[in-house]
């Protein structure tokens, strides 16, 4: 079990989620920075952080926490020159005081005490996975597009989508029963229409098995076909919903099973 919060650290927490993102004017520096020659995100170290943060804080239900790391991440890829000290990122609104000592403490001492925490309680993030920040929610259109490319997700090929369809056709005769049957033994999500159970079982035979969710552990992937993503919607323990913010392009399936 995620260890309880104090009601400071969750009103610390809220308080820095209130603030707006809304930039002032950067205070001038004669000694300031210079941006990365490359033209790269010259805080991708700090981003990284903050996103980790945000993913475990999601994790562990904690809404307040995971909407102030966003925010931070949001300001630190506007900024174009290198943050040396949590001073340079302290002016900026929709960052709170407590990002800012997390900051400093990074740039310090190369690791944040509460991510080191985090990590020995759940664990490494899963590999490929695709920080909320950055998804931002979109499923469908170019936006989902470009995260997809990114994390390196591969949508079906004609030749799969050939098999899918030919594969549907097939499962069109089988009843509803038989459909869920299907699904519970390839342990697949078994609620939905029967055209629905017909496209999961279609996908399943040609793509494999979608797994459990390896982030929380009890929910069953989504996949989006256009773009080859599997999200986890969560799941229900003991009549309580817990959320999921797992989104990646590189799950690996396992074999079909068809049954006697």
């Amino acid at each position: 079990m995620a260890p309880k919060r104090s009601r400071s650290a969750t009103a610390e927490a809220a308080a820095e989620a209130e603030k707006p993102l809304t930039r002032k004017p950067p205070v001038a520096k004669a000694d300031a920075p210079a941006s990365a020659a490359d033209g790269s995100c010259p805080n991708q170290d700090l981003i990284d952080v903050f996103e980790s943060l945000l993913v475990y804080e999601s994790k562990d239900g904690n809404k307040w926490a995971g909407v102030a790391y966003r925010k931070v991440v949001n300001v630190l890829r506007g900024l174009k020159t290198k943050v040396t000290s949590g001073k340079d990122i302290a002016h900026l609104d929709g960052v709170g005081d407590a990002s800012v000592k997390k900051t400093t403490e990074f740039l310090t001492t190369g690791t944040i005490k509460k991510l080191d925490e985090l990590k020995a309680l759940h664990g490494a993030l899963p590999v490929g996975m695709v920080s909320p920040s950055k998804s931002g929610g979109a499923t469908t259109g170019k936006a989902a597009k470009a995260i997809a490319a990114e994390a390196g997700a591969s949508p079906p090929t004609k030749a799969q989508l050939k098999a899918i369809k030919d594969a549907a056709e097939t499962y069109e005769s089988q009843s509803l029963q038989s459909l869920k049957d299907l699904c519970k033994l390839n342990k697949q999500v078994m609620s939905g229409t029967k055209s629905e159970l017909v496209q999961r079982c279609a996908e399943g035979k040609v793509l494999g098995q979608t797994p459990i969710c390896p982030f929380c552990g009890g929910g069953k992937l989504r996949y989006e076909i256009k773009t080859g993503m599997y999200r986890c919607p969560g799941y229900t323990d003991d009549d309580s919903y817990k959320p999921c913010v797992f989104l990646s392009g590189t799950v690996v399936r396992t074999a079909w099973l068809e049954g006697a």
